[in-house]
């Protein structure tokens, strides 16, 4: 449910054997961030520790799982292992932004306060929740804002958790993460070099895009077509206000000239060839 690891503010403190990069300087301070609707898994009904007093009743279900939910994110930076505990069942499961999944133990074993030098706050904003019997899914956003050795870092993450009501009161059983991409800086590239992409390119017979410089960004324009803006990130490395998940990078030759570019996403290019300079 909240970010697995605080990324940034976490992962130069925890253990190898846990799975967490050590890094000090990674992703952002609570940063596992985000889960998609509902990883429903049939899971046991949750109970209270020994000697714990059940949850008082809450006339707003939903109101009461969105302080919950503040409670527990707060939790997060003091490493607070009693409020996770309670309100974790015993076969919670979370998938982490990083694409692991984590049993309770796991989970609770790497919950550790952030290490010298790291602080962050989190605020749970665009909260909903749906019930359906005893068993209620919700989604939110995390703002998170960290300040490691001074420097200060912004993150939203998408969270979708699920819970049950149970005799004992909420308890979660399940929780996914992802961080939610945002536009890069945009780099300021001299005209000549944004004029030496130009041109025509081919992704297949009879399928071209052009591509022009206008101002500062180039232009890429297929017939039939919206146009598209190229912003330079960096010296041919491009990418699309509001679609962060994909880059345009352009190729060279062994002479420095431009000959076609890489629509890359996760990883995976699709290339294009330049046919023509105009």
């Amino acid at each position: 449910m909240r970010p697995r690891s605080p990324g940034m503010l976490d992962q130069a403190s925890r253990s190898p054997e846990v799975g967490r990069a050590r890094h000090p300087v990674e992703l952002g301070a609570f940063r596992r961030a985000t889960i998609q609707a509902a990883t429903v898994l049939l899971v046991g009904c949750a109970s209270a520790p020994p000697g714990a007093q059940p949850d008082v009743p809450h006339d707003d279900p939903a109101a009461e799982l969105q302080a919950i939910t503040q409670k527990l994110v707060d939790a997060y930076a003091p490493g607070d292992l009693a409020l996770w505990t309670r309100y974790t069942a015993p076969a919670f499961v979370v998938v982490t932004e990083d694409d692991e999944v984590e049993t309770r133990d796991q989970f609770l074993a790497a919950l550790e306060p952030l290490p010298p030098g790291f602080e962050g706050t989190a605020r749970v904003t665009a909260f909903r929740a749906s019930t359906f019997e005893e068993m209620t899914v919700t989604t939110y956003v995390i703002e998170e804002n960290e300040s490691v050795f001074g420097q200060l870092v912004h993150g939203h993450f998408r969270v979708s958790d699920m819970w049950r009501e149970t005799p004992a009161g909420f308890r979660l059983i399940a929780s996914q993460v992802f961080a939610l991409l945002r536009d890069p800086p945009r780099a300021a590239l001299p005209e000549a070099a944004l004029n030496s992409y130009a041109g025509t390119y081919e992704l297949a017979p009879n399928v071209c895009v052009r591509v022009n410089r206008d101002r500062d960004h180039l232009v890429a324009e297929r017939d039939g077509r919206s146009s598209q803006t190229f912003v330079p990130e960096h010296v041919d490395i491009f990418f699309t206000p509001g679609h962060p998940r994909s880059r345009r990078i352009f190729k060279h030759d062994a002479g420095g000239r431009v000959v076609g570019f890489v629509d890359r996403r996760e990883g995976e290019d699709i290339a294009w060839r330049r046919v023509s300079e105009e």
